[in-house]
């Protein structure tokens, strides 16, 4: 079995300003964990479209990556989006990070029937 941190764990650090991504990698092998989920959920005080990933450009992505590798940790991604267009930023995010598995979160607005 293997254990990881997800970033919504540390969401109001984040969302103050007293953590980035790279402080979050760096905690999560430093309580010796074995790897990180990071969600790139937007929230308030966090990037408005990939949350607590301050953007998708690939210098930036290819510095977490190494930060990650650097660490030892394995790397999951979570959103809750299902558009065509969410999934596919989140299949490239993922693919820049070595990460092998997305967590999203499937609803419906409405009543529910059975």
């Amino acid at each position: 079995m293997k254990l990881g941190l997800e970033t919504e764990s540390y969401h109001l650090f984040f969302q103050q300003g007293a953590m980035d991504i790279f402080g979050f990698i760096a905690k999560a092998s430093e309580l010796g964990l074995d790897g990180v989920e990071i969600n790139i959920i937007p929230d308030e005080g966090l990037h408005p479209e990939f949350g607590v990933l301050n953007g998708d450009n690939p210098e930036y992505l290819a510095k977490v990556r190494d930060a990650i590798e650097t660490h030892g940790l394995y790397c999951e991604i979570d959103t809750r989006f299902t558009t065509p267009d969410a999934i596919k930023k989140a299949v490239n995010i993922a693919s820049a990070l070595n990460a092998d598995i997305i967590r999203t979160y499937m609803f419906r607005r409405g009543e529910y029937d059975p």
